[in-house]
């Protein structure tokens, strides 16, 4: 699990540093304050410097793959701070287990010949050579590689780190292009291990009448239905949207382990008298896939139900606040976020 982190020059994270991380992280703040941002950070972070998820839909804001990149602008622009490509965006983290890690990215066009791979290629592909992505990824001062990808007229072309991610990471955002898919995928690899109790439980606390849940393509894609007595299975979706919701997450956790696993509006789809046994099993789904949990919200009602639910020893609530234009952290254990209250301090 990730101990600190500390991030410069990352969308709208001139210089932030994020202390006391625990298994379950819940971040808060106003809107534009970097919440979503840390989130999509620690994410790439997490692919150990793997320039292709800076393009992926699901966490470059805004970016449509197949269009036109020749009438497009610098596409990974808006990762850096104030859009500015000429400065690096660094961070550095205290892993558990892997101990120091750091990562650099550049958008770089003066080694761009060095990479086979990229010119595998023909140079005339090259729409604009200053679209060069480059990664620098190290752990504990031994393992370290650097990684490229360039736009084309055929879109992006590079190479991924010779070594896998360090660990797994999953991100569920609200705007994620995700689908079912992935869903029903999570829930087979669940199944073929018999460790889909665990989010049929998770079902029952908003809909006690359900019996089981399976994967099915009757409805015309891949979904998943569930039996609440009626004569035929329901999808989950039909059921509400918080069925949904709680699923996806449970899922994300258990496809997340021994990793991390973010989650962006987590009180999104919930009603809040639900809030307090949504966080239990986050909980436990989290203790039994050993998942490092970050989540962000604008509800006081997830705060307190947080507070409430879970463990003192796993949880810790980090809000971030816009300060003279820069995003600063204020990190309270569970014990603190009452007394924060008590005296009118926002925590939201």
């Amino acid at each position: 699990m990730f101990e600190w982190i500390e991030a410069k020059r990352f969308r709208n994270l001139e210089n932030l540093r994020v202390d006391g991380l625990s298994r379950i992280n819940l971040i808060g703040g106003r809107n534009n304050s970097g919440k979503t941002s840390l989130l999509e950070l620690l994410f790439l972070f997490a692919w150990a410097g793997n320039p292709a998820v800076a393009v992926n839909a699901n966490v470059v804001r805004g970016f449509v793959t197949g269009q036109d990149v020749s009438s497009l602008l610098n596409p990974w622009a808006e990762l850096f701070y104030k859009w500015d490509t000429e400065l690096p965006i660094k961070v550095i983290a205290q892993h558990h287990s892997l101990g120091h890690l750091s990562l650099e990215v550049t958008s770089d066009s003066s080694k761009l010949i060095e990479s086979p791979a990229i010119l595998s290629a023909s140079k005339s592909e090259i729409v604009f050579a200053q679209w060069i992505l480059k990664f620098i990824y190290s752990e504990n001062g031994g393992y370290h590689v650097e990684t490229r990808m360039a736009m084309t007229d055929r879109g992006f072309v590079g190479v991924p780190p010779a070594k896998e991610a360090p660990f797994e990471a999953a991100i569920l955002l609200p705007r994620s292009r995700e689908g079912n898919t992935a869903d029903v995928n999570r829930l087979g690899v669940l199944k073929t291990q018999k460790r889909d109790g665990i989010v049929l439980n998770a079902l029952r606390i908003i809909e006690p009448r359900i019996q089981s849940i399976e994967e099915s393509s009757v409805y015309g894609s891949p979904m998943i239905v569930g039996d609440v007595g009626l004569s035929q299975l329901v999808p989950l979706a039909v059921m509400g949207e918080g069925m949904a919701k709680l699923a996806k997450i449970v899922l994300l956790i258990s496809s997340s382990q021994n990793g991390i696993a973010l989650i962006d509006e987590i009180e999104n789809g919930f009603h809040h008298s639900a809030l307090e046994n949504v966080w239990k099993v986050v909980e436990l789904a989290a203790e039994q896939f050993n998942v490092q949990v970050f989540a962000t919200t604008h509800s006081y009602e997830c705060v307190m139900a947080a507070q409430s639910a879970l463990k003192a020893e796993d949880f810790r609530y980090h809000r971030l606040d816009v300060v003279d234009s820069n995003v600063r952290c204020v990190t309270y254990p569970p014990e603190s976020i009452k007394a924060a209250i008590r005296h009118d301090l926002e925590v939201r």
